[in-house]
């Protein structure tokens, strides 16, 4: 559990949009998703294995948690490894509501070539982007889904924390 309270002003990120990547990796929030993420946020992937938005507030206090361990830590080295590598911290939105996903990590998820169904679904601080496809795999074992990877991340989390 984080020492790190939520801000005050969290605005909760709710409700499950369906939308569409176009061919060049655009994704069209709704308004109210773009003005709770903030004009400036985060996108990333998570470790379910999914697309993760998080408004700056949140991605910076995440950070600032890191940063509290030392930096000899090899779980947050690991951990930061992690979670840095696939996090593009100044996404923006155009004028017309929509993101460009990097390249990067639209192939991390498989969003590649053409258009893609995906479901936004706010989860408080952060929204998850998955592909349709996925996400219905998701909802039907939540618990099992991409379980590996998730229990390899929790373990390096949990390494950081323990001082490792």
């Amino acid at each position: 559990m984080s020492q790190f309270a939520a801000p005050v002003n969290l605005r909760p990120l709710t409700g499950e949009e369906f939308a569409t990547v176009d061919e060049k990796g655009r994704l069209l929030f709704s308004k109210k998703k773009r003005e709770r993420l903030g004009d400036v946020f985060a996108l990333g992937v998570s470790e379910l294995g999914c697309l993760v938005g998080f408004p700056l507030d949140i991605w910076n206090r995440m950070t600032t948690e890191l940063l509290n361990y030392s930096s000899m830590n090899n779980g947050r080295l690991a951990y930061s490894m992690w979670l840095g590598r696939s996090i593009e911290d100044e996404v923006r939105c155009d004028g017309q509501g929509r993101i460009l996903i990097p390249m990067n990590l639209r192939e991390k998820v498989g969003l590649t070539a053409g258009k893609h169904d995906v479901v936004i679904s706010g989860a408080i601080d952060r929204v998850l982007i998955f592909k349709a496809s996925e996400y219905e795999k998701f909802l039907a074992d939540p618990a099992a889904y991409n379980r590996a990877e998730r229990d390899r991340v929790a373990a390096m989390y949990q390494e950081m924390l323990s001082g490792g």
